[in-house]
This record gives structure tokens, C-alpha cells and sequence, in this order.
């Protein structure tokens, strides 16, 4: 482990407060558009910032790692948004208008498609694709009636996962649990056979590593994709998250950091290219988009990026550096940009 002591020139100089370092690993998303940092390890919940939009009941990650939540319309008088939400202040930025839909749930798959489950006008339920670059709608089928309400989806392999689940005060009846959607025609099946949703209230759902399941709404569920056992991992928090998702492309380059600002934090990189060099930069969060050689084009969470060290990953991927923080680091962005594959890592703040 190499530590290294970052002089004060490298951040703006401020009078701060001693602040934890965040490792930020999930985001998730409130009705009211409020994005939050979820701790995957302990379940709880942070607010990040406010997106500027409202009705924000889904949250999606596609294949290159960006987030996103399409907006509720209930007018016709008002399209509903794709929006792009930044992880590193949780602001939200419009990408593409669409018909207005009731939308329930969100997710990718790992061609780019976006999945929807959207309220239909008799007030049942439709899984529909929704196209990022045009914003057309098409129907891929109805979804039965005894699944619903769906207020969940995650893809895992080549199969949608949804928990058909009871309302958040747990007054209807019981649903079917972990339901397996196909994407192609929308059959639906019940993972969990006897098992019901009990009172879990799964609002969102996210894949993890390894093909596990993560849901979430006013607390962390763990989702066995087997089995369908819905278990609490995390205490009730005050917020009903209505989407959630690991930060990172999917099985690739993340960032944890680990310590307290002031004092010795701990940057460990995972997924990186093996052997390969890590450069870490840092600064403001914000959408910066690099023009230098060799990754020209590639949109980094720092807006204006400092390079802070270069790093080599081993023979698996993974990199640590241990940087003695002084007080002006806290707030500042940290990111990991991998320099042969031309990837980000999720940003963290510190």
C-alpha cells in the first residue's frame, strides 16, 4: 500500500469540518425527484441533491454506467422525460420527451434497450421499451393481472426480474413475490411459487454483482434470484425510494473510498484493466467532456478535472493509494479514469 500526501495546492483551500468519506455505491431516487446516496454495506440513506424534476417513481442504469429516471405525466397536456441524473450532485438533465405515461418501473438491457412498466388507461399494467435516442414507445405485451402492482424491474442475464408486491401501507393483497419476465414476449412467471410479497414493498430493484438482486423503497431488501426470498438488509429509513442502482458499469470499473476528511482515506479500484494504468483526477463535481488524447470524447463526473496520480492495476485488476486528506479535500470529487479501456469509474465525493 503506498501513501501519499496530497499538498494543500491540490484543493482549493476552505475551513471545513471533519466529514466522512461517502462510498457512495448505489443512488436511488424519491417520487418527489430527491436523489439519494445509498450505503449498500448498511443500508442507509443519504440526500445527494434534488434533480429538478418530480414524479421520478423508476430509476434505470444503462450499459455504459449512466443513470436515469423517466418522469410520470398524468395530463396530457405535458410529455413525460427521459432524464440523465449526474451521480455526483444528483442533478437531473432532460434527454429526450416522450408521450405522457404513468411509469412504474425501469431498467436496461445490456443492448441498451430501456424497459418500461407503465399504467395503461384501464389502470392495468403494460411492459413497453422506450427508445433513448427518439423517445418512441412501443408495447411488448400487457402483464397479467394477479402480478400486479409491479413497482420494480432488473435485468439479470437474459430474463426482466420484478417483485409483484403490496402497496406501501400494505393494505392489499398479498402479491406473487419475484416474478421473471421475458422481455421478448412478456410472459411472466413466479420465481418464488408459495412464496408471497408479505409486506416488502419493493419500490426498486437492482442487479448486483454475481447475479444478486438488490431492491429497495423505505429500506434495503435482499432478493434471492433463486429462490425469491425477500429479506431486510438495512434498517427503515425515513425516505420511500422509488428506484435504486449500483453505481459503475455493470461488472466494471468502480471506486470505494474508505476514512474521514481530514486524515488518511483509502482510494481501492476494482475492474480496471490488468496492468493496465488508472489516472485519478479530482475536483468539483460536475459533466466535463475530455478532447486530449487517448480517450477523446470520454465524459468524466469533474468538472474542471485535476490529475491527481497515475496508477498501475495488478494482474486482477485492482489498485489502492492511501492520500493523507487535508480539511479543503472534503467536498471534492474523486474519479478513476481507466486508461486503456477508456472507462470511468462511479465518481465519490469526499
Amino acid at each position: 500500500m503506498r501513501i501519499t500526501t496530497f499538498p494543500s495546492v491540490l484543493f482549493l483551500a476552505a475551513a471545513v469540518l471533519a466529514a466522512p468519506a461517502r462510498s457512495q455505491d448505489m443512488l436511488g431516487i424519491a417520487i418527489n425527484g430527491d436523489v439519494y446516496e445509498v450505503d449498500s454495506a448498511s443500508g442507509t440513506y443519504a440526500l445527494l441533491g434534488s434533480s429538478g424534476f418530480n414524479l421520478t417513481n423508476c430509476m434505470a442504469k444503462d450499459p455504459a454506467g449512466e443513470i436515469y429516471t423517466v418522469t410520470t405525466s398524468l395530463t396530457s397536456l405535458f410529455p413525460s422525460r427521459l432524464v440523465r441524473i449526474d451521480p455526483a450532485t444528483g442533478a437531473g438533465t432532460s434527454v429526450v420527451t416522450c408521450s405522457p405515461i404513468n411509469v412504474s418501473a425501469a431498467a436496461f438491457d445490456d443492448q441498451g434497450t430501456l424497459f418500461l412498466v407503465v399504467y395503461n388507461a384501464s389502470s392495468t399494467m403494460d411492459l413497453m421499451t422506450l427508445d433513448p435516442g427518439s423517445g418512441a414507445l412501443a408495447l411488448v405485451a400487457p402483464l397479467p393481472a394477479a402480478a400486479q402492482p409491479i413497482q420494480s424491474l432488473a435485468f439479470s442475464g437474459n430474463f426482466l426480474y420484478a417483485v409483484s408486491n403490496t402497496d406501501s401501507f400494505c393494505t392489499n393483497a398479498y402479491g406473487l413475490g419475484l416474478v421473471r419476465i421475458n422481455p421478448v414476449t412478456g410472459a411472466l412467471s413466479d420465481v418464488s411459487g408459495a412464496l408471497d410479497a408479505a409486506c416488502n414493498d419493493v419500490q426498486g430493484l437492482c442487479a448486483g454483482s454475481g447475479g444478486t438482486l438488490t431492491g429497495a423503497g423505505k429500506r434495503l431488501w435482499a432478493v434471492d434470484i433463486v429462490s425469491g426470498v425477500i429479506s431486510a438488509s438495512g434498517p427503515v429509513n425515513g425516505t420511500d425510494l422509488r428506484g435504486v442502482e449500483f453505481l459503475g458499469a455493470a461488472g466494471g470499473f468502480q471506486l470505494t473510498v474508505t476514512g474521514s476528511v481530514p486524515g488518511q482515506v483509502t482510494l481501492d479500484f476494482s475492474g480496471a484493466t490488468a496492468g493496465g494504468t488508472v489516472a485519478v483526477v479530482y475536483g468539483p463535481g460536475g459533466v466535463f467532456t475530455y478532447n486530449g488524447s487517448p480517450c477523446t470524447g470520454l465524459m468524466l463526473d469533474v468538472n474542471p478535472p485535476t490529475l491527481a496520480v497515475l496508477m498501475h492495476a495488478d494482474a486482477a485488476g485492482m489498485a489502492s493509494l492511501t492520500v493523507n486528506a487535508p480539511p479543503s479535500a472534503a467536498g471534492k470529487t474523486v474519479q478513476g479514469v481507466d486508461v486503456a479501456s477508456c472507462t470511468t469509474s462511479n465518481p465519490v465525493v469526499l
